[in-house]
């Protein structure tokens, strides 16, 4: 669960300096804007200010700083709004976010995330904004899209009008998942997004994708050892999301493989390497995809922390027409 600290009384450092106590307007003439429920005023982002709330999604993490409810904001900030207060019946609660892009995951994971290799992700990442996340206010059955007629933006302010007494929220959907943040505690329900924090959190390790092989036995198949066929795997990474696959379902998550298969002397098209039939625990690969390094698996299973792969067929008449069938043990990288 994210480490979460909420900010205590009315205001939350400069960026929400409220002069003249606490909710209360100061004794002059009101100047600014009323805001009444289910209205937004989409404001600058302070750069000074610190955004201690994270909600973990595939493309980064969503940094957020909340205000507690109140009738009236008058803001000293000179990157953010005038004087705001709350019409009747309603209240007024400030959010800012900023999206931190792929940079808190290790790269590694970052690519297998979104399917992309390393120099192709800053595009695809933070074209559009935030890209799929989308950021909705609820309050007694309203429903308060951030902000509510343009794509959201990768950072901003907000202040929203919701009913007076009610316990809003905020969802972060990113691609059909949800994760609702409680806009009174700070709590989060990441749901399937859950192993994304953990993931963020792991040091960086030496590219999974080439990490250091292990060699199949091939003792009882000399026609194998013959032709110097050759099998080894990195460890295997455990995901929860896979751009194209979309969300995995929590009890099988994504397992990424990327297997080394080869024969001495000959090309793996000549030696019909790709037309072997790979499993692993049992199950076929769902998708292949290439970003980079080369072919990497994409399987469905549950979690563990060796995964068992099989690696069968036959290979082509001018690697020996050798029978291939090898069992390995792939330990799980990154397992929570």
């Amino acid at each position: 669960m994210n480490s979460r600290s909420m900010f205590a009384g009315c205001v939350i450092a400069a960026v929400l300096a409220v002069t003249a106590g606490c909710g209360n307007p100061p004794q002059k003439a009101f100047d600014g804007k009323t805001l009444a429920v289910g209205q937004t005023l989409v404001e600058g982002y302070d750069p000074t200010a610190d955004r201690p709330l994270s909600v973990y999604v595939p493309s980064g993490a969503l940094m957020l700083r909340l205000q507690d409810q109140t009738s009236y904001l008058d803001d000293g900030s000179e990157y953010t709004f005038d004087d705001i207060e709350a019409a009747d019946g309603a209240e007024l609660i400030g959010i800012e976010w900023e999206m931190d892009d792929l940079s808190v995951y290790p790269g590694d994971v970052g690519e297998a995330l979104m399917a992309t290799y390393q120099t192709d992700l800053t595009e695809q990442v933070t074209s559009g904004g935030m890209g799929l996340v989308r950021l909705t206010v609820v309050a007694d059955g309203h429903r308060i899209r951030l902000p509510s007629d343009e794509p959201t933006d990768k950072r901003s302010r907000a202040v929203v009008g919701v009913p007076a007494g009610s316990s809003p929220t905020l969802e972060v959907d990113y691609d059909g998942e949800t994760q609702v943040v409680d806009l009174v505690t700070g709590d989060v329900e990441p749901g399937r997004a859950d192993p994304l924090e953990a993931l963020a959190g792991q040091p960086t390790k030496d590219s999974w994708q080439r990490g250091e092989r292990v060699r199949c036995p091939a003792e009882g198949q000399p026609d194998l050892a013959e032709v110097g066929f050759t099998c080894g795997a990195s460890p295997a990474l455990e995901l929860p999301y896979v751009r194209g696959l979309g969300w995995a379902d929590e009890a099988n998550p994504y397992v990424l493989l990327d297997l080394d298969l080869s024969v001495a002397g000959v090309s793996q098209s000549e030696a019909g390497v790709r037309r072997l039939v790979v499993t692993l625990d049992g199950d076929t690969a769902v998708r292949t995809i290439d970003y980079g390094w080369g072919d990497i698996l994409v399987f469905s299973a549950k979690p563990n922390l060796h995964h068992q792969i099989r690696i069968k067929g036959r290979l082509a008449p001018s690697a020996g027409g050798a029978i291939v069938d090898k069992e390995l043990d792939v330990e799980t990288w990154r397992l929570r």
